[in-house]
C-alpha cells in the first residue's frame, strides 16, 4: 500500500537516524532506502511507487523518507495528489552545522573541491555569501516550507 506517513528532510539533518528509530516500533513498516518517488521516479506511477513500499499488515502504519522531498518545488502538490491526509515529519537542523556536515560528505567523496568558505561566500569583503550553493540553499528552511504551506 502507499505510504501514510513521509520523512521530508532534511539532507544531513537526522533524517536516516529518525527512520532507523521508527522501524523498532512494531507498527511502523518503512522502506530502508530512499525510493526519490516525488523528485524523481514521478513519471513511473503511482503503481511503481507502491511495489516500492514494504508489506504491511492492518493497523500498520507505512512510511518511506527521502530529504530531497523537503526542498524540490513540485512534491508537496505531488504528495497531495497521492494522498492529502499522508503525514509529514520535517526534521531540520541548525542550518550552519548542517551545511558544514553536507561539506563534509561532499570533500569525503571529492577531496579536490575549495574550502568550504571560498564556496560559501560570493564576495569575501562584503561578506555576501552564495545562497544558491546546495549546502547553504538547503538551509533555507522557511523558504522551502512556503511550498509545503501553500
Amino acid at each position: 500500500k502507499l505510504p501514510q506517513a513521509l520523512i521530508i528532510g532534511v539532507k544531513k539533518g537526522g533524517t536516516r537516524a529518525l527512520l532507523e528509530f521508527l522501524r523498532l516500533h512494531p507498527d511502523i513498516r518503512a522502506l530502508g532506502s530512499e525510493p526519490h518517488f516525488f523528485d524523481r521516479h514521478y513519471a513511473r506511477g503511482l503503481n511503481w511507487y507502491r511495489s516500492m513500499m514494504p508489506k504491511a499488515l492492518e493497523g500498520q502504519i507505512v512510511m518511506e523518507k527521502t530529504p530531497r522531498y523537503f526542498v524540490t518545488v513540485d512534491t508537496p502538490q505531488r504528495v497531495h495528489s497521492m494522498s492529502p491526509d499522508v503525514k509529514l515529519i520535517v526534521v531540520v537542523r541548525d542550518p550552519v552545522t548542517r551545511a558544514i556536515s553536507d561539506y563534509t560528505q561532499i570533500i569525503s567523496k571529492a577531496p579536490n573541491i575549495p574550502s568550504f568558505e571560498s564556496l560559501a561566500f560570493k564576495n569575501h569583503t562584503t561578506g555576501l555569501i552564495d545562497s544558491l550553493w546546495s549546502p547553504l540553499w538547503i538551509g533555507l528552511y522557511a523558504q522551502h516550507m512556503e511550498h509545503w504551506l501553500a
